[in-house]
């Protein structure tokens, strides 16, 4: 009987560890995301441990995400401190691995955001860092087709005064598709969706809607749960 109770313990022990062991995924990630689901995205988070690059990666992407979403709520208090944890994460992870592109770029995206939340303070503060840091990845993984998303997200976003510039941005949303076309998404499988919606407001700035409206549905048939695709197509006669 007691070789039973203590068998019986060491299974139950084995489970918490599986348990407390459990792997976050990319693909579990993306789906919180494209659902637009704030709370599954937290939960996500609090399982990473960050205590291996693979770890530190998903744990950077996964806070580039949830600021996104929070940034979308309104919620730019809660957005930065998300962001500057990522910046934290994504700054330690470069300085162990100086190799992986899309940390690099990751962490000029957060920057990015970071300068958005506060553009008249932290423009000179984070503005050189950010670009150093995409100036890395594109060096590092030239084709890479998150690394050009977030270069194009990046020059969408910043003033022209700054070297912000939509048709450089378009063009690199462009060169990210037809990388994806050629090579397939990579390592990772985000992104393909995610350059037709930023193409999709490109277009929209430029007040061409047709052709923001096809962007729009084309991320919509690659990923039929992407909330904010189907917001911003449903929006567009509104804006």
């Amino acid at each position: 009987m007691n070789r039973l109770v203590r068998t019986a313990g060491i299974v139950v022990l084995a489970l918490l560890a599986d348990h407390a062991n459990a792997v976050v995924t990319e693909e579990a990630i993306n789906a919180s995301y494209y659902n637009g689901d704030v709370a599954a995205l937290e939960a996500l988070r609090k399982e990473l441990d960050g205590t291996g690059p693979e770890d530190a990666i998903l744990a950077g992407y996964l806070d580039w995400r949830l600021a996104s979403l929070l940034v979308g709520n309104s919620d730019q208090k809660s957005a930065d401190a998300v962001l500057e944890r990522g910046q934290q994460t994504l700054e330690a992870l470069v300085a162990e691995a100086p190799d992986n592109a899309e940390a690099w770029a990751l962490l000029s995206g957060t920057l990015g955001m970071r300068i958005g939340i506060q553009p008249m303070t932290r423009g000179l503060r984070y503005g050189r860092a950010a670009n150093r840091a995409m100036s890395t990845a594109l060096e590092l993984e030239p084709g890479n087709p998150r690394v050009l998303l977030i270069d194009g997200i990046g020059k969408l976003n910043t003033p022209s005064m700054f070297g912000g510039s939509r048709k450089k941005a378009m063009q690199q949303f462009d060169t990210a598709l037809a990388a994806i076309q050629a090579n397939g998404p990579g390592r990772y499988s985000w992104g393909e969706a995610d350059i037709h919606v930023w193409r999709g407001i490109a277009e929209r700035y430029a007040k061409n809607r047709d052709a923001a409206r096809a962007a729009f549905d084309r991320a919509l048939e690659i990923v039929p749960t992407y909330e904010w695709a189907r917001y911003l197509r449903d929006r567009l006669d509104t804006v």
